[in-house]
């Protein structure tokens, strides 16, 4: 059971713990005004290779009012500000995503789109869902040509509202590294972009990181010394063979835990619980 009270600032994940990318996960709006009225400081924070002011539309569709949180800490963000500040991976990249994720560069004077990877300095890859194949056999092409990799989400794989599981740029930037190359990453479980997310939170505030992936916010929370909860309702819903908002059995749980060496410091069945911490 979380004691809620003794936590300043919680960096909440959103995709899998807040919504399934299309709709609010049950009470997610509730929670955050009753966190809100508990003077929490919510950050919210996620691997989404988009900029910050198109998760904050998403959030707006949603009803989800900026007065419920603190900040957004988007992976795509902190690329866009690393590549605004610097070029050194070069100018001209080679593109490996979805139409809309490419927003993380292209509002950036000075680069270069290559259509060719022959043509590149590096490669980025961003938002993959629906262009996984042709993802992968980019990649492949750009590793011939030894471009370091700039990988805007490190995740390897989301649900989707349909509870099926999908993949994600950071299963492509393993088998990138696997042929040879070099890949950057940007966000969870990377120490950066908790440093990006914790640079104005004053030392002394308790910490408490709530995410649905172990590999990601669990592992990330651990390496930074920052108590964690679990949200089983996510990506490990398959694992631990629950529906969202059921509670795992401890034996689905453990098997969880040894799978990833990782344990964490509290369990939710689903966000919302976090009221009956």
């Amino acid at each position: 059971m979380i004691d809620i009270k003794k936590y300043d600032v919680l960096l909440m994940d959103l995709w899998g713990v807040v919504y399934d990318g299309h709709h609010l996960y049950p009470g997610s709006l509730e929670t955050l005004k009753k966190l809100k009225d508990l003077n929490k400081e919510v950050i919210l924070f996620s691997n989404v290779p988009r900029r910050k002011s198109t998760v904050e539309n998403l959030l707006n569709s949603f009803k989800v009012d900026k007065s419920l949180y603190k900040d957004i800490v988007a992976s795509g963000e902190i690329v866009n500000e690393y590549l605004s500040e610097k070029k050194k991976y070069g100018t001209k990249y080679f593109y490996i995503g979805s139409p809309e994720a490419e927003e993380v560069i292209l509002n950036i004077g000075g680069y270069i789109k290559a259509n060719h990877p022959k043509d590149a300095d590096f490669s980025i890859i961003t938002g993959i869902i629906d262009y996984f194949d042709e993802a992968m056999e980019l990649a492949k092409q750009a590793v011939k040509y030894n471009l370091p990799m700039i990988c805007t989400n490190p995740d390897k794989s989301s649900i989707t509202k349909n509870g099926e599981v999908t993949h994600c740029p950071g299963v492509i930037a393993e088998k990138y590294e696997e042929l040879g190359g070099e890949v950057i990453y940007f966000g969870k479980p990377h120490k950066q972009i908790y440093e990006y997310a914790l640079k104005d939170i004053i030392p002394t505030k308790k910490i408490l990181a709530i995410g649905d992936s172990m590999e990601n916010d669990i592992k990330g929370a651990t390496n930074m010394n920052i108590d964690s909860a679990l949200v089983c309702s996510g990506i490990h819903r398959h694992d631990l063979q629950i529906n969202v908002g059921e509670i795992p059995t401890k034996e689905n749980l453990s098997k969880l835990y040894k799978k990833y060496s990782l344990k964490p410091t509290y369990v939710l069945s689903i966000l919302s619980n976090i009221e009956k911490s």
